[in-house]
C-alpha cells in the first residue's frame, strides 16, 4: 500500500488508557485540505468539502473537479447506501450528470471512516501549544508502534492532533492532524489533514439527502466492504 493510498484511507488504532484527552466535535462541516510530503518535498496535496455527522453515521465528502464538474459521496447510515454522483453546477441551477448507489456490507460505526478523521488516541498527551492557522491551540501526541493489518504492514506513527484550546460544549475543534512515518526504501513521510478552512459545527438541513429524493436514478453497483474507503478509492481513480 504506497503512501498516498495509507493517507487516503489509513487509520490508527485506538487504545484504552486513563490519560484524559479532549473529545472533538464530530458534527459539522469543513473544506479539508489533505497533503503529503516525502522528506520534507510535496508529494501531494488535495482538498474537498466534508460533512459529518457521528451521531447519524452519515457523511458527505464532495470535490470541485474541473470547471462546474462536482463529485459527491453522500452515505446514509438509515438505508445503509452510498450514492456516488457527479452533477454541474452554475448560479441557478445543479444538472445531475451520473449516480451509483453501493451497499456497503460492513456496518458503519463513530470509530469508521471519516469520523476517526477527529477522534484522539486515549493513549495521547498534551505535548504543547501553539497557533495553528492563528488560532491557539494544543498538540495532542501519540507514537503508534508499528502494526500489521491483513496483508499490509504500518511503520511506526509519529501522531499529532492540534484542537482548539477553547472548549464549547464539553468539546474542542479539530484544527489540524499530522502522522508522520518513516517508510523503508521511501524515507520520512508527513500525512496532514488541515479542518479549519469554511469550518463550522452543525450540517445544514438536507445535507445528507440521498440524490433519489430528488428523482435521480442511481445505478445500483456491487456492495464494498467499507463505505468510505470506497468512496475515496473511487475518487482518487477518478483524479488520476
Amino acid at each position: 500500500m504506497n503512501a498516498v493510498l495509507r493517507l487516503a484511507v489509513g487509520a490508527g488504532v485506538v487504545a484504552a488508557s486513563t490519560v484524559p484527552v479532549p473529545t472533538a466535535s464530530n458534527n459539522f462541516c469543513a473544506d479539508v485540505t489533505e497533503t503529503l510530503t516525502l522528506n520534507g518535498t510535496a508529494v501531494r496535496s488535495e482538498s474537498f468539502n466534508l460533512c459529518m455527522d457521528a451521531a447519524s453515521l452519515n457523511w458527505k465528502r464532495e470535490v470541485a473537479m474541473s470547471g462546474n464538474l462536482r463529485q459527491a459521496q453522500i452515505f446514509t447510515a438509515k438505508d445503509n447506501q452510498l450514492y456516488d454522483v457527479y452533477y454541474e453546477v452554475s448560479e441557478k441551477h445543479m444538472k445531475y450528470l451520473n449516480c451509483s448507489v453501493t451497499t456497503p456490507t460492513s456496518p458503519t460505526t463513530a470509530s469508521d471512516l471519516p469520523f476517526h478523521f477527529v477522534i484522539i488516541d486515549d493513549t495521547a498527551t498534551l505535548n504543547g501549544t501553539q497557533k495553528t492557522g492563528g488560532v491557539a491551540s494544543e498538540d495532542y501526541r501519540h507514537l503508534r508502534p508499528a502494526k500489521s493489518q491483513g496483508p499490509f504492514k504500518f511503520p511506526a506513527e509519529d501522531m499529532n492532533w492540534y484542537v482548539s484550546k477553547a472548549v464549547v460544549d464539553n468539546r474542542v475543534d479539530m484544527l489540524e492532524t499530522h502522522c508522520i512515518e518513516t517508510i523503508p526504501g521511501e524515507g520520512e513521510t508527513d500525512g496532514g489533514r488541515n479542518f479549519q478552512k469554511n469550518y463550522k459545527r452543525g450540517v445544514p438541513p438536507g445535507t445528507f439527502d440521498p440524490p433519489t429524493a430528488s428523482g435521480v436514478h442511481c445505478t445500483k453497483v456491487p456492495p464494498h466492504a467499507n463505505a468510505y474507503q470506497h468512496g475515496v478509492e473511487q475518487w482518487i481513480r477518478d483524479m488520476q
